[in-house]
Order: C-alpha cells, then sequence, then structure tokens
C-alpha cells in the first residue's frame, strides 16, 4: 500500500528494487498500477522516480491533501497474456 525508503537511504537503489520486484510479482496479473503521491514541490523527486520508471501522470486533483497539496495520480500499464 505504501512505499517508502528512508531519506538517509535514497539514491542507492531501494526503491528501484521495490518497484521491479513488484512489477515482477504481477506480471501477467495485473493490467496496470495506480501510484498516488504528493503535488508539493518537496516530491518533486518522488514524481520524478516513477516517471524515470515509465510511470505517466494522468491526474491531478488540486488541494487533495490539503490547500496547495495536490494529488498527483500516476499509472503504468503491462500487457496481460493473451485468453485462449
Amino acid at each position: 500500500y505504501w512505499m517508502a525508503v528512508d531519506p538517509a537511504r535514497q539514491g542507492l537503489g531501494l526503491g528501484t528494487a521495490l518497484v521491479e520486484e513488484m512489477e515482477r510479482r504481477i506480471a501477467g496479473r495485473a493490467r496496470l498500477v495506480i501510484v498516488e503521491t504528493a503535488g508539493r514541490p518537496d516530491y518533486a523527486a518522488t514524481r520524478g522516480f516513477y516517471e524515470a520508471r515509465g510511470y505517466r501522470a494522468v491526474r491531478r486533483i488540486p488541494d487533495f491533501y490539503a490547500p496547495g497539496d495536490d494529488q498527483v495520480t500516476y499509472v503504468k500499464y503491462f500487457a496481460l497474456p493473451a485468453e485462449s
């Protein structure tokens, strides 16, 4: 439900490893992954993290968390096996 890396350990590839493992586990089972994060400037690195891994911003809800703190929704699509 939540993913976070201790700020003291960011930049070591832990977040990438977590996302890659999640994507590996859902391969062939899920059509898409939806990620929600904050729109504040201090979350720019978080948004960049997801964008660098192929997630695309599809929605912004203004003032969702608090006035001036939007919710930004990202999505990444995956192929499902063809049905026989």
